[in-house]
């Protein structure tokens, strides 16, 4: 049995990093599972495409296992998809915007002033003062073309002393403060390496809109690990690393929120037409 979105996926980048969670060799990995050394090795390369039952064996025998999810076909997220195939980095963050725009106008009457979003605004600050980061998460996926809306930036930074420092100083640039229900305004906090460092996550809100960043996200070893694959974009004039869309993938299965889950048939078979194209 052989399933079109696994190899989407990344066969081998599932037992690569069921693996390497157990703390395994690919000998060892192989010898739990009945197999030979190089039939992983194989397999991780991608010169190998297993059956869905081989696949769950490797990924069984590092300890972790594989969840299917049969979810309505979105006929109309797929089209939007299709014709973000076709548009610039840009052009797919601008069409993401003016759904904002019309998702928040109703907000706005309901309740207090809230910040535009602006994510040009937050990654050319960091940019500006030449953070190290990867973006992740939902606005990664819209600029590779997914028909998402999404109000927030997600962020992975290199933890470097030196790069939390540059950090700091896009916070202040932003006026960041932690987000909390009921604080439209958010609360204060201590801008220093020291204080970022000792947090895996931080869910800010700044001037430009909300701002998440996240040391280590899921199903991901952070930056490094990122960075291997990441797709630079230009957004009006900033160089912009972004996680691959492999990557990003990779993170919402681990995640494993229902808003994740519902993203992903679009995002695996966007990915797999890319590959088909390349």
């Amino acid at each position: 049995m052989r399933f079109r979105y696994i190899r989407a996926m990344d066969a081998g980048q599932l037992v690569r990093e069921a693996r390497r969670r157990a703390g395994l060799s690919q000998r060892k990995l192989a010898s739990r599972a009945g197999v030979s050394q190089p039939l992983v090795a194989r397999i991780e390369r991608g010169a190998v495409d297993p059956s869905f039952e081989r696949l769950q064996q490797l990924v069984r025998a590092g300890g972790l296992d594989l969840e299917i999810h049969v979810v309505p076909l979105d006929e109309d997220s797929w089209t939007l998809a299709e014709e973000g195939v076709h548009l610039t980095p840009e052009q797919r963050l601008d069409r993401m915007l003016a759904g904002v725009e019309l998702h928040e106008e109703g907000k706005r009457a309901r309740g207090p002033p809230m910040a535009e979003f602006r994510p040009q605004e937050i990654l050319a600050a960091l940019d500006g003062n030449r953070v190290k980061f990867v973006l992740v998460g939902g606005i990664a996926a819209v600029l590779h073309g997914a028909p998402h809306v999404t109000t927030d930036v997600d962020v992975v930074p290199e933890n470097g002393k030196q790069n939390l420092e540059r950090l700091t100083r896009v916070l202040r640039e932003l006026d960041a403060r932690i987000r909390v229900t009921g604080e439209p305004e958010g609360v204060p906090f201590d801008y220093s390496p020291e204080s970022l460092a000792r947090v895996e996550m931080w869910n800010l809100t700044t001037k430009f809109g909300d701002l998440n960043i996240a040391f280590t996200p899921s199903g991901t070893r952070g930056y490094e690990d990122l960075r291997k694959d990441v797709v630079v974009m230009r957004i009006d004039g900033t160089d912009v690393a972004v996680a691959s869309l492999a990557d990003v993938i990779r993170s919402k299965e681990a995640a494993g929120r229902p808003r994740d889950r519902a993203a992903l048939p679009a995002l695996r078979e966007l990915l797999s037409r890319q590959q088909s194209h390349n």
